[in-house]
């Protein structure tokens, strides 16, 4: 979960170094650290925190170079300081790596056993004294590194050079992802394409298995993997979306973003023709979807939550069997799948998480067909899927996922409709479909309404502040959601939270109810308000504060039960969960902006999770 970015051609290599470090800190950010090759020795600077401080700490003239490695880091081995900050040097090896070596301790035992001296408490640094013993042993720089990788087992990428000013930089894909960029100025390498300054024009994913050498002035020379077949894609990206532009984090620009997303997606997925609305997803992935006698999804995090908002569509409107699956457990617990029945949708936002590719993978070898959501094109998940469907949310760099997250319960809402149109259902006839269809036109502008509640939510959550923990509840296609909102708070301002049906308060989580426990309710107006007040009920009689997420049609019916009320624009029951999220998504993000938490860099966390 680490960022590693690399650069050698004819700019100060120091600055766009960093500059792409800055861009990977949603990937981690305990330290960062920068290796500049130049004419004299080598330059090796290292920080505990952000490159923020890795910038004062090269202070106002950066080592000068044309060629540097860097690394910002989500701990793994060791703690966060500055010894464990990457780049490693290892005798004349330097190394920056993200991933995990699995076999670490035999490798420090062995090298312990000849002697070797170590810096650090990662297993990063056994990369760099591999490579260096082997060159010491009379190996080329090159031979050197394709010696030890057979000594190596895990999932990872690492770039590493030599000491000698004109190294070249030698960079391995086994995992974790890497993709090389280039422009008249040189060859960038990078975790993500996003980091590239916006003068990159052409990028070239990097496989897995591919091992490349760049070298200034060249193109790159690949020594494994199929890399040298395959040419440079076009590329750009713009300042504007990189940045945070009026907002103070990027958390509640994306949150506000958010309308603006599923208007691209309704662009690509709902065609009028002649006055008639039609689903527009691949003819490949509509196939599948209809030949499933049962979908596996499978996911992790948020992404998990978005499979289990599926799962009450596909299977209420959709008449299929639905299976929701956590990617890290599914994998180990021997499946059983059925290759002509079943159809997997892997969900993962980067496409490089390491627990659903590992899952992708294994149903590859099963034969079960397979079909990837994600937001990122060119990412590994899309390269080895058979089928992939695209989020187009734009860069999402808070690590807390806002958008990418909303995108993808739309695609739910329409893999359900896609199925319902070819299947009688009592409740929800063709014309029922249309009239949703038809409907979502109206959901971004309601969405955006629904993002002026914002100060009020502030307002109203700022007592709760200091409260230790608070209780998340919904039924029905609401249940996950209040998963997803106890993760939100959670993940940034630190407050315990759980999400609960609300069915199930009095089967234990009733006992923590109290005068300083909040609960936040979401309420719609499906068949199941009856139960929801009755559970609502429960939590008033026993002095708990009820917050109510509800749409203002319902304001009557709660004012008796609840303490507070926060009223949605009207809208359906069907797409009343794309307003609710906006709203879940405030109620974290300003719980912990009051508290003065880092909203985009939650402690202990990274964005893209490439490691078991």
């Amino acid at each position: 979960m680490c960022g590693i970015f690399g650069y050698t051609g004819t700019r100060r290599a120091a600055e766009t170094v960093v500059d792409g470090l800055e861009k990977l800190e949603y990937r981690g950010y305990d330290s960062a650290g920068v290796l500049v090759l130049s004419e004299g020795d080598p330059v090796l600077v290292r920080t505990v925190g952000a490159t923020r401080e890795l910038r004062e700490r090269m202070g106002k003239q950066p080592p000068p170079g044309h060629t540097a490695i860097g690394h910002t880091r989500w701990a793994t081995h060791g703690q966060p300081s500055e010894r464990n900050a990457h780049p490693h040097r290892c005798g004349q090896v330097f190394v920056v790596h993200n991933g995990i070596i699995e076999n670490d301790s035999e490798i420090r035992r062995e090298l312990h056993h000849v002697g070797t001296a170590f810096s650090s408490d990662t297993d990063s640094e056994l990369i760099g004294h591999l490579i260096d013993r082997n060159m010491t042993s009379g190996m080329d720089f090159k031979t050197a590194v394709l010696a030890t990788l057979p000594r190596l087992s895990g999932t990872y990428s690492f770039l590493a050079v030599t000491d000698r000013s004109d190294s070249p930089v030698i960079a391995v894909h086994m995992g974790s992802p890497l993709i090389i960029g280039k422009n008249a100025e040189g060859l960038f390498l990078s975790s993500d394409a996003h980091a590239f300054p916006p003068e990159v024009s052409e990028i070239l994913p990097v496989s897995r298995g591919d091992v490349v050498i760049l070298s200034s002035g060249k193109p790159p020379e690949f020594l494994l993997g199929a890399g040298q077949e395959k040419p440079f894609q076009s590329w750009s990206v713009t300042p504007e979306t990189q940045g945070k532009g009026i907002y103070p984090h990027y958390m509640l620009k994306e949150i506000h973003e958010q309308p603006g997303v599923v208007r691209n997606l309704l662009a690509g997925l709902l065609e009028k023709t002649d006055g008639h609305l039609k689903i527009n997803l691949p003819e490949r992935v509509s196939r599948k979807l209809h030949k499933a006698r049962r979908i596996l999804i499978i996911a992790c995090g948020t992404s998990f939550h978005a499979g289990l908002f599926g799962k009450y569509l596909l299977e209420s409107i959709g008449l299929v069997s639905v299976s929701v699956e956590v990617a890290s457990e599914f994998r180990y617990r021997h499946p059983v799948v059925d290759p002509e029945r079943d159809l997997a949708i892997l969900i993962t936002q980067s496409g490089e998480t390491a627990d659903t590719l590992s899952c992708l993978r294994l149903l590859k070898e099963l034969g079960v067909p397979q079909i990837v959501l994600t937001n990122v094109e060119g990412s590994t998940a899309v390269r080895e899927a058979d089928d992939a469907m695209f989020l187009l949310a734009g860069p999402e760099l808070g690590v807390a996922s806002t958008k990418a997250f909303l995108a993808q319960i739309v695609y739910m809402m329409f893999f359900a409709l896609e199925l319902g149109l070819k299947k009688p259902h009592p409740e929800h006839s063709n014309a029922h479909i249309y009239s949703i269809l038809d409907e979502f036109f109206r959901i971004p502008a309601l969405m955006e309404e629904t993002l002026n509640l914002s100060p009020s939510i502030r307002d109203l959550v700022k007592p709760f502040t200091h409260l230790p923990s608070t209780l998340f509840l919904g039924r029905g296609r609401d249940y996950p959601l209040a998963l997803e909102g106890a993760l939100k708070l959670k993940e940034i301002s630190y407050i315990h939270a759980e999400g609960y049906p609300s069915g199930e308060l009095k089967h234990g989580p009733l006992a923590l109810v109290s005068d300083s426990m909040p609960v936040f309710a979401l309420v719609s107006g499906s068949e199941l308000l009856p139960k929801i007040l009755g559970n609502l009920k429960e939590v008033h009689s026993r002095s708990g504060i009820i917050i109510s997420i509800a749409p203002a049609s319902l304001k009557g019916a709660l004012t008796d039960v609840v303490n507070h009320q926060i009223l949605l624009p009207p809208v359906g029951d069907f797409f009343l969960p794309l307003l609710s999220t906006i709203v879940l998504q405030f109620i974290s993000y300003h719980m912990a902006d009051l508290k003065g938490f880092d909203v985009d860099r939650p402690r202990n966390l990274a964005k893209s999770v490439t490691v078991e």
